[in-house]
């Protein structure tokens, strides 16, 4: 994260069952790192329990030095290589034939400098959902490439992602 910006805050969504010795370990770790944490209590109280969280973004968002690892116009496939290996630390990315041919109508509509938004598997720093922890000499496979105008990104998804926000394991309405 220290590659986008230095005003990095971790925010714990604090549950009923998180202990004290969880919190304060996760709170030493980034102190460690030179990362500021802040515990939100808004599962339990909505708003009211982010308000200190909003509090320091505000403030951060007047002391704010966020960069893009990339020039915007660096090419499509320049911008997802960079993503790839400075974050998420694979060898090489596959474009295909489709996806390559997917990139050429983005440039010729004249969108090539819009961001990356990487769709892709929160499990894992992989595409592989399965593949946990910190994986290393992997190549990624670019599944699909989507231009989204309205919200000015160029989607890439890796792996099998819903595009949609889905359900968890055990939805909130069966518990209870």
């Amino acid at each position: 994260m220290k590659l986008f910006n230095n005003n990095i805050l971790v925010v714990l969504n604090k549950y009923e069952f998180d202990t004290l010795d969880e919190i304060n370990y996760i709170k030493m770790f980034c102190n460690s790192l030179g990362v500021d944490f802040l515990v939100s209590d808004a599962y339990k109280l909505g708003g009211i329990g982010a308000k200190d969280i909003a509090s320091y973004i505000l403030n951060l968002e007047t002391n704010n030095n966020f960069r893009l690892l990339y020039d915007l116009e660096d090419s499509i496939q320049n911008k997802i290589n960079t993503i790839c290996t400075k974050i998420y630390h694979s060898n090489d990315i596959i474009f295909n034939k489709d996806i390559l041919d997917k990139i050429e109508v983005i440039n010729n509509m004249g969108y090539s400098n819009l961001p990356i938004c990487i769709a892709k598997t929160p499990s894992s720093l992989s595409a592989n959902d399965k593949v946990l922890g910190y994986p290393t000499n992997y190549d990624i496979n670019i599944k699909d490439i989507k231009l989204n105008t309205g919200s000015g990104f160029i989607i890439v998804y890796l792996g099998n992602i819903m595009a949609m926000p889905g359900l968890p394991k055990v939805p909130n309405a069966i518990k209870k």
